[in-house]
């Protein structure tokens, strides 16, 4: 995976234009890569894809796994058979500049109902084959973010801390959403590969934090901290700090399970981090440090290993530090110096793992040429 010089271009699915009031992974998106490929543009980089729970926003996600189901594609649907012309009627006059979410949500999810009773009760043999092996292979997550979903519908959507508990969803509703996750993924898989036939390669995004209103939390409760939430302190950008308000990890108890709800989200990524000069392996330096001892830990345990399982580089760019000068109001990145002996080091304990690794400092590329011709990987 050498990518080499290249440019590219970021636009999330749902700025993609179209009839239907919000971008969608149909035809649009295939004349977007089309034109991507024309233009000699080999990157089309997304925000995260997963499905927008408070103020529509992709970091603020019911689910660190799912899709977004308004990005499934009407048309392609209509193609399948499991809507016609009749369902979908006279379309809504949509604005063009953004995404009325108010008009769109209720419309899109009319036709969505459709088409799953369409697939219900006339879904080829070939379609229900496709859609239990689908369960299947996401079983880690699939129920349990259906059955969230079933019931928030059932609550008008209200923060599942205010459920009823003695309410149930219904299997048909369960099942819905699993079809809409089938269905989302099946059409972004054809985008995906559609993409690489044509030399574009995606590049995606993933929020670190979870949503506390999720179904990630509410099935996995006991891995996360309710006694905190994330932010960061007061700093040139905010004099009062930022108050995000996502859980935290409970990093003892994830350890505990072998960090398998981290190792089921990061299967379907490709990894890559960007380091700060300050970034040693081991960190030795930094016993003290819990925010060092924690990353090294899923570094160690979640990162190499899913690396080596998928067959994937875990891609370094070290030296990034911020820029700030108030007297200026600029701030952007600039490198630092940074420890080759580090990426040495993981060369050595993870022998069976491969490394994509950019040095940002021209102090450390001779260096890091000079390590580079000693290890294979």
């Amino acid at each position: 995976m050498n990518w080499g010089r290249t440019s590219g271009i970021l636009l999330h699915i749902t700025s993609l234009p179209g009839p239907h009031g919000i971008g969608e992974l149909g035809p649009e998106a295939f004349r977007f890569a089309d034109w991507l490929a024309e233009a000699r543009q080999h990157v089309w980089q997304v925000l995260p894809l997963g499905p927008v729970g408070y103020g529509e926003s992709p970091y603020q996600l019911f689910s660190a796994f799912a899709g977004n189901p308004l990005m499934v594609s009407i048309d392609l649907l209509l193609a399948r058979g499991w809507l016609s012309e009749a369902d979908i009627g006279k379309l809504p006059r949509f604005a063009k500049d953004r995404v009325e979410f108010e008009r769109v949500v209720p419309w899109k999810t009319r036709l969505l109902r459709r088409a799953f009773e369409a697939f219900r009760n006339d879904g080829a043999a070939t379609d229900r084959k496709q859609f239990e092996a689908f369960r299947q292979e996401n079983c880690s997550w699939l129920e349990g973010y259906a059955r969230f979903m079933a019931l928030k519908e059932a609550h008008g959507y209200a923060a599942w801390t205010k459920w009823d508990p003695n309410v149930a969803p219904a299997p048909e509703d369960i099942e819905y959403h699993e079809f809409l996750q089938f269905e989302f993924f099946r059409q972004w898989d054809a985008l995906k590969k559609y993409c690489a036939d044509r030399g574009i390669r995606i590049m995606g995004d993933l929020p670190i934090y979870v949503a506390h209103d999720s179904a990630d939390v509410w099935v996995h409760r006991d891995l996360f901290r309710f006694d905190a939430v994330s932010g960061v302190p007061p700093d040139y950008f905010s004099a009062t700090g930022q108050l995000w308000g996502n859980p935290l990890y409970q990093w003892d108890r994830m350890a505990a399970n072998g960090y398998r709800w981290w190792i089921d989200r990061m299967r379907a990524v490709y990894l890559a981090v960007s380091l700060p000069p300050a970034f040693r392996y081991p960190a030795e330096g930094n016993r003290n440090d819990v925010g060092a001892r924690a990353a090294q830990t899923v570094l160690e345990r979640v990162i190499m290993p899913t690396c080596a399982e998928r067959g994937i580089a875990f891609a370094m760019m070290i030296g990034s530090r911020p820029r700030v000068n108030p007297g200026l109001r600029e701030a952007g990145d600039m490198e630092g110096r940074s420890d080759v002996g580090s990426v040495v080091n993981l060369c050595l304990a993870f022998p069976q793992n491969k490394f994509l690794v950019t040095m940002l400092s021209r102090g450390d590329q001779h260096e890091l040429v000079v390590a580079a011709r000693k290890f294979a990987t």
